[in-house]
């Protein structure tokens, strides 16, 4: 380690995994690291104190510090924010620290000391916490006080001697074990609500032999597994179950030897499918002698399989047993179901909620209506769809506590026991038939600011029901939309049954107005080329119009379509169409241009021109229907017959002439391949020419007279390879001398 601080001395990051072991005493030269891409793992190493300041805020992978025989304290990662899984064992006194982390995926802790009071701001656990094999020195518990919620399971077995409250946990999403313990009381876990909720988890308090005192789990409601309560010798009551209100597999309560009642789950209306298993099992306790706390569970059959009560001293040894020492009661309100006139306390009396049928069961749930907080299952209390107050949603009528007279009908409220709601005026009370809310569908719709009204209703598709709101509210205090003053932007629509909402979003966007540019007159020279019309409009029109007449591509073509006027139209998605105009008057071209040419021959045989004209004006030259200028010079133009174009750019003179550049080429090689076989001058055109070719010694050879060519030979016979010297005349004025070559 202290090889490592000396060739390291400024490293704060380890790309990769760390492993400590061996003779490691001490961790201190570490205490510049800061972050680990990796997994840290201290194990099987000589250290006994790792309370060392370390600076790690990060580890991307785990956290491992095993089988380190000797370590008797840890309080080393308060800076540590980040980790993956934490795995720790074998520490022997304290364990503290981990003050900065609130989120981790795993923690299991085993063979644990004297204390733990770390994590003391842990809120988050991804998967599990296991606290396995803590061994019996463990009793000062002072960590996860701050955890709310828990995805995986919570196992705590093996002995430990303390337990933490827990007391910001609101859910464990798979198992809560509690397995052989030395635990003498459990006080906490006040917030939890369900456990299993993302995997039906089970929940077990089984063989922790010194458990005295059972007050906590206060908020709990939903098992969503078994539940399981078993070999706890000392327990003597479970009345901490008092919220709880569905287990959806079994329920075990098995020899627990001091439990004398089952006070705490006189809420619990109901146990679930246990696919064909026992669903209730009360059995060998041998104190127990006070079940009526699930009378009514049993006497309105919500245990939905099969029941085994048995082994249990008198009053709770049967089924039977507890069932004849107790009326059912419905909603717990102290009035028996026989007499009581409103069993579900929901404000509508029984003979109301039976209608004619004994027992009706509007949604076929095995409940009757007049024991049904929700008789057609549409998510809407009773209550609600009655047209009474609920004032803590909990589906009976007013605010808790119910207080009921002899007939077992709530008192001091100011609704309920009146006719109930029919707002479709079919005959069938809305508490007992179901509605499917809709809102419809969200949209989106673009409009143009000075169009007309739009209707937002119209657009949220068939399914939308009448009758709700719109918020933001439109002027018109209805669903109609008027550009001219309402703003664009979101409007909700929302419709409501008594208690649920339905909403569906319509977004308004203002589409800008169409510009079509403005209106122009134009002259044109009827053999112009072909050009976009609205390159001409004035202003900035949108591309996205179109041309009345129509124009091909929004092409003009001067020399296909007519003179006149031109629309030009744009429009938007909701929008007015909008318009401009283009006036076209044709000229014909009937102007001729007079210029001079002038020309220079260059040593390498090409030509410098020019072009000047008499007239002052704008003009482009086009040379060969491809070099195109305004100044008329070209430079290096290469002999033979020219095309020179001449346009007037404000009027319509015109003129297209040829030109001719006389040259002669260097060389020539008369051997029959069909390439430059014979000599002759290029771009003679009109002009009238001669010329005498002679050899190298003055020897005239031949004469040649306007377009003809000679072919290497002096009567008949090939002349060798030389250069030869030529003279030509040009309209018997001008002479020209030069040589070239013939090459075989």
């Amino acid at each position: 380690m202290i090889q490592f601080q000396n060739n390291y001395p400024n490293c704060t990051i380890i790309n990769g995994n760390l492993s400590i072991s061996s003779l490691v005493i001490d961790l201190s030269p570490l205490q510049n690291i800061e972050e680990i891409k990796g997994n840290l793992t201290i194990s099987n190493t000589n250290i006994e104190d790792l309370t060392t300041t370390l600076s790690i805020s990060k580890i991307d992978g785990d956290l491992n510090i095993i089988n380190n025989n000797l370590l008797r304290h840890v309080n080393s990662f308060n800076e540590l924010t980040e980790v993956n899984n934490i795995n720790i064992n074998r520490i022997s006194g304290y364990f503290e620290g981990f003050d900065k982390l609130e989120k981790v995926n795993t923690i299991d802790l085993n063979n644990l000391g004297m204390s733990l009071d770390a994590f003391q701001n842990l809120k988050f656990v991804e998967e599990s916490l296991i606290m396995d094999d803590l061994g019996i020195a463990l009793s000062i518990y002072q960590a996860f006080n701050k955890v709310e919620y828990i995805k995986g399971s919570l196992v705590i077995r093996d002995y430990p001697h303390g337990i933490g409250l827990f007391s910001e946990l609101k859910y464990v999403g798979k198992d809560l074990f509690i397995n052989r313990t030395g635990i003498n009381e459990i006080e906490g876990f006040n917030k939890l609500e369900s456990i299993g909720s993302l995997g039906g988890g089970d929940f077990e308090i089984t063989e922790s032999l010194e458990l005295t005192v059972f007050t906590g789990f206060n908020n709990l409601q939903r098992v969503y597994g078994n539940m399981v309560i078993t070999g706890n010798p000392e327990l003597p009551s479970i009345s901490g179950f008092y919220n709880l209100e569905k287990i959806d597999r079994a329920l075990i309560i098995q020899n627990n030897n001091k439990l004398a009642a089952l006070t705490g789950l006189e809420n619990l209306n109901a146990v679930s499918n246990n696919f064909g298993n026992l669903g209730l099992i009360i059995s060998s306790n041998q104190e127990l002698t006070d079940c009526s706390a699930i009378c009514n569970l049993l006497a309105n059959n919500r245990v939905y399989d099969d029941v085994e009560i048995l082994n249990n001293p008198s009053e709770c040894s049967t089924r039977q047993e507890i069932e004849a020492n107790c009326l059912p009661d419905f909603d717990n309100d102290g009035i028996p179901d026989d007499i009581d006139l409103d069993d579900d306390n929901d404000g509508i009396p029984d003979i109301i909620e039976d209608n004619g049928i004994l027992d009706r069961d509007s949604d076929n749930d095995g409940s009757p209506d007049k024991r049904d907080l929700d008789s057609d299952n549409d998510g809407c209390y009773d209550v609600l769809e009655a047209g009474f107050n609920d004032d803590d949603n909990n589906g009976t009528l007013g605010s808790s506590p119910d207080t009921v007279d002899e007939d077992g009908l709530i008192i001091s409220e100011t609704t309920g026991y009146t006719t109930p709601l029919d707002e479709d005026n079919n005959g069938i009370y809305d508490f007992q038939e179901a509605f499917t809310l809709s809102a419809g569908n969200d949209a989106s719709l673009n409009l143009c600011q000075n169009g007309g009204l739009v209707d937002l209703f119209d657009y949220l598709g068939p399914d939308a029901q009448t009758g709700g709101t719109w918020s933001p509210g439109l002027t018109s205090n209805s669903s109609i939309f008027d550009p001219s003053v309402d703003a664009e932007g979101l409007y909700t629509y929302t419709v409501n049954n008594y208690c649920v909402s339905k909403t569906a979003i319509v977004e308004v966007i203002f589409t800008a107005q169409p510009n079509p540019g403005l209106d122009s007159n134009i002259s044109v020279c009827k053999y112009e080329t072909p050009f976009a019309l609205i390159d001409y409009l004035e202003g900035t029109p949108d591309s996205n119009g179109y041309w009345e007449p129509t124009l091909q591509n929004g092409v003009f073509n001067p020399q296909l379509d007519n003179a006149g006027t031109y629309v030009y139209r744009v429009s938007n998605a909701n929008c007015e169409v909008l318009s401009s105009q283009i006036t076209i008057t044709l000229f014909d071209r009937n102007k001729p241009i007079n210029y001079r040419f002038s020309k220079k021959n260059n040593h390498d045989g090409s030509y410098d021109i020019n072009f000047e004209t008499e007239k002052e004006s704008n003009y482009i030259f086009i040379l060969d229907d491809n070099s195109k200028n305004t100044t008329g010079n070209y430079y290096g133009i290469s002999p033979g017959i020219h095309k020179i174009e001449i346009v007037e750019v404000d009027g319509c003179a015109y003129i297209k002439e040829e030109i001719y550049l006389i040259g002669f080429p260097n060389y020539f090689s008369p051997n029959n391949d069909g390439i430059n076989d014979s000599w002759k001058p290029i771009g003679i055109g009109d002009n009238a020419i001669e010329i005498s070719i002679f050899d190298r010694y003055g020897n005239l050879i031949t004469i040649l007279k306007k377009d003809e060519e000679w072919d290497g030979t002096l009567n008949g016979k090939p002349l060798p390879e030389d250069d030869y010297w030529f003279k030509a005349t040009i309209d018997l004025e001008r002479k020209q001398r030069g040589h070239f070559s013939l090459i075989r």
